[in-house]
């Protein structure tokens, strides 16, 4: 279902006055809506908003003009949803967490070792040099805010290069900005051997960054999972991942390496 396009009323100049939560509640329950405990309800919608849990009701409403609700349709129902979308939400971020901090480690690792530590600042490297200037900026941004003590210890004993080597600088890069660089760098070698870390082709390994810093700012900004039609999409691997998979896992994967 496209929450949006299926609930859209024909556009007409906005008048509501606020509502006490109390009338949110007589509104919900003059709509068909089963309130069966309104002190309950009172309290999710003073500290949930009441716009905050629309997307969790629509789907239950059978008018679009009207705004009625199926018949045995709860309140309880619709946080009980929005409770397992919250639980969703964490489970998302924690599978992000150790996959966003291991395609760090890979991203420097590699690039330190082709071309060395501050390499990574070089537009040459790059194959579309205007945007990686403009991710080059959004980088010295935050590197001159940082508060890691780690970038404190490089301000302060090395007078240049301006910024600290790749395997520090990738540790203050947003997703974003790391799918960016990996999606625009020359080396075809070096996006594979990223992306082979994680069973995965270069080009899948671009679009899977791309929809994962989407997915992770939505989760981050406690927007709604449950039921959402992806706008950023990854291209599907032709096989299981097998290694993106145990990079994701707390459990220590078997392995002959000392």
């Amino acid at each position: 279902m496209n929450l949006i396009n299926d609930f859209v009323s024909p556009a007409v100049k906005f008048n509501k006055p606020p509502k006490t939560f109390e009338e949110q509640i007589e509104l919900l329950q003059s709509r068909g809506m089963v309130v069966n405990d309104r002190p309950s309800a009172y309290h999710y919608l003073s500290h949930l908003n009441y716009y905050r849990l629309v997307p969790y009701w629509l789907p239950f409403q059978t008018d679009r003009v009207t705004h009625q609700f199926e018949q045995e349709t709860t309140f309880d129902k619709v946080v009980s949803i929005y409770m397992f979308d919250k639980k969703l939400r964490l489970l998302i971020l924690d599978a992000i967490d150790r996959v966003e901090v291991s395609i760090r480690t890979q991203f420097a690792y590699y690039f330190a070792h082709k071309y060395g530590a501050h390499a990574y600042l070089d537009k040459k490297y790059y194959v579309k040099e205007d945007e990686f200037s403009k991710d080059l900026d959004k980088f010295r941004h935050g590197f001159s805010i940082s508060k890691e003590v780690f970038i404190a210890h490089y301000k302060n004993t090395y007078t240049e290069p301006e910024m600290p080597p790749i395997w520090a600088a990738c540790e203050i890069m947003s997703l974003g900005l790391l799918s960016k660089l990996y999606s625009n760098l020359e080396s075809k070698d070096i996006r594979q051997a990223i992306s082979n870390t994680y069973d995965l082709d270069h080009m899948v390994m671009a679009s899977f960054l791309h929809h994962l810093t989407y997915v992770r700012n939505l989760c981050a900004h406690h927007s709604r999972i449950w039921d959402r039609e992806f706008k950023i999409k990854m291209k599907i691997p032709k096989s299981r991942p097998i290694l993106l998979v145990e990079s994701s896992s707390e459990a220590t994967p078997q392995t002959n390496e000392p």
